[in-house]
């Protein structure tokens, strides 16, 4: 991954086939944080919606506690319910 930022590849392409998908949003659906983190230090876009939801909306609903943590360390807001 970190050679295809390097090389100029976008964080936020989303070529898989058409399901819309970004790089952040499979990384965070596998729970992999090393990579959750290296996607948003390369400056992807974590407001970004796949299917209406955010990426730590995802990480949250599989909770995928490692991904939620690395979200939300770069800045991602917790929805709090009033």
């Amino acid at each position: 991954m970190r050679a295809l930022l390097d090389g100029g590849a976008d964080p936020d392409q989303a070529e898989d086939g058409g399901s819309g998908y970004t790089p952040l949003a499979w990384a965070v659906q596998n729970d992999d944080p090393e990579t959750v983190r290296t996607l948003l230090d390369a400056g992807a876009d974590m407001s970004r919606l796949v299917y209406g939801r955010s990426p730590l909306a995802i990480a949250e609903d599989l909770g995928a506690a490692s991904s939620v943590a690395v979200l939300v360390s770069h800045g991602a807001l917790v929805a709090r319910e009033d």
